[in-house]
């Protein structure tokens, strides 16, 4: 959800300031902008901004669509980093990317990226640099632009998929920082090893949570598959793989929309090289599967006295239309052996301090909070349960506000699509 940040960060930080919309090419230039604390950075430049804090920690602001400009660089959905001192560490722009963006061909491409290094040379004062990290250090292959001067460091990484027939912009992002150490992209080798990950769940009774897996907020575009994997990634020290680098991987269209099945196969083909590895628990995808479910379902339909389901053929996929939440339950989770056989293997990958990629059908059973979808496809990210509450811990990738929420188990097992984990493979 997003707020209005005039008001929000007012409140954090108890300041008065002038509207948004200022032009930071100065202070970048002159280095300034690394030397400000964040509240002055605040509200000198984004106080009215429309945003909001991504992570309960406090470490990013999300501009959605920022009203202050750096030179003649287009600028689009914006990330501030703040570093624990309090001041600014990072600022990423998104100057295109297909899920916000409209599609556009390959010599609009070419001279959006022409136009924002050319301005990135006037603010920076010297000429730019190629810039095209390893294998090691991207999910999809990048080019670019570096620069380096007394006053900062900035990198603008341009990726692209299929040749000039087949040619599908990826983004245009740009990264500043104070110097080139502060942009650089971690190498694979530092990602976290498998027995590392216990130390990140807690357990208070029945209840048992995996804590510290950094929040990735997708925005309005239908980008859940891709921010969850992302969320996975950053969780396990690749916080520079995100979610526009895995949109590609992961076939997402423009606009937004991944199927998990696409997810799986990008997510395997790039696996040795970041040694992950990825495993379904359970997946409803073809004819068969969903046979099976509605039969289950007219089973239970007729014991509540409710409307069965007649779906041949393709049309079988509708039952998350015109399906009935209570039926669901029954068929799928009304008792204690399909409770426990559904929980079970969450419960062996949260107690080793591996998230669940969860895909499901939202609209059939209640949720804990408001959120901006409230139909069709979703997936989340179930990081605990309680056993003592019968109910399983789960976040969605919208921002701090959705960090931890709650479902019932049988709610939850009821407009289940898939189960996906994503590991490490050592």
């Amino acid at each position: 959800m997003v707020k209005v940040a005039h008001f929000l960060l007012m409140s954090m930080f108890c300041i008065q300031a002038a509207w948004a919309g200022g032009d930071l090419s100065q202070d970048l230039k002159s280095g300034e902008l690394w030397n400000m604390p964040a509240k002055e950075f605040i509200a000198k430049y984004i106080q009215g901004e429309r945003g909001d804090w991504v992570d309960q920690q406090k470490t990013t602001i999300r501009l959605p669509k920022p009203q202050l400009a750096i030179g003649d660089i287009k600028m689009g959905e914006t990330l501030v980093s703040v570093n624990p001192k309090g001041g600014v560490e990072q600022i990423q722009v998104m100057i295109y990317n297909k899920g916000d963006n409209r599609q556009i061909d390959k010599d609009q491409f070419e001279d959006l990226m022409d136009k924002s290094v050319v301005a990135m040379n006037e603010i920076a004062g010297v000429e730019s640099e190629e810039y095209k990290p390893s294998r090691k250090e991207s999910a999809v292959k990048i080019h670019g632009a570096k620069w380096i001067w007394d006053g900062g460091a900035a990198v603008i990484e341009a990726s692209s998929s299929g040749k000039t027939r087949d040619f599908e912009a990826e983004f245009i992002r740009l990264k500043l920082g104070k110097d080139e150490k502060s942009l650089e992209r971690a190498k694979s080798g530092n990602s976290v090893r498998k027995n590392d990950l216990k130390s990140h769940v807690k357990k208070e009774g029945k209840r048992v949570v995996i804590e510290g897996i950094p929040m990735v907020d997708q925005g309005q575009k239908g980008y859940c598959v891709v921010a969850t994997a992302a969320r996975i990634f950053s969780y396990y020290g690749m916080d520079y793989i995100d979610q526009h680098e895995l949109a590609s991987v992961a076939d997402t269209s423009a606009g937004g929309g991944t199927t998990v099945e696409s997810m799986v196969e990008g997510l395997k083909k790039i696996g040795a090289r970041f040694k992950i590895r990825v495993r379904e628990i359970d997946m409803i995808s073809n004819l068969r599967d969903y046979q099976r479910l509605i039969k289950d379902y007219n089973r239970a339909a007729r014991k509540l006295d409710k409307s069965q389901l007649d779906l041949a053929g393709p049309n079988v996929i509708q039952i998350w239309d015109k399906g009935d939440g209570e039926v669901l339950k029954a068929a799928r989770c009304s008792s204690a052996s399909q409770m426990e056989r559904w929980l079970k293997p969450i419960k062996q990958y949260i107690d080793s301090g591996i998230p669940v990629c969860w895909s499901l059908q939202l609209g059939l059973v209640p949720e804990p909070t408001q959120i901006s979808q409230t139909r069709g496809g979703h997936m989340r990210l179930i990081i605990g349960y309680d056993l003592e509450k019968k109910v399983i811990l789960f976040s969605d990738s919208w921002g701090s506000e959705h960090s931890c929420k709650e479902m019932p188990i049988a709610d939850a097992a009821a407009v289940t699509i898939s189960r996906v984990v994503v590991m490490p493979s050592r």
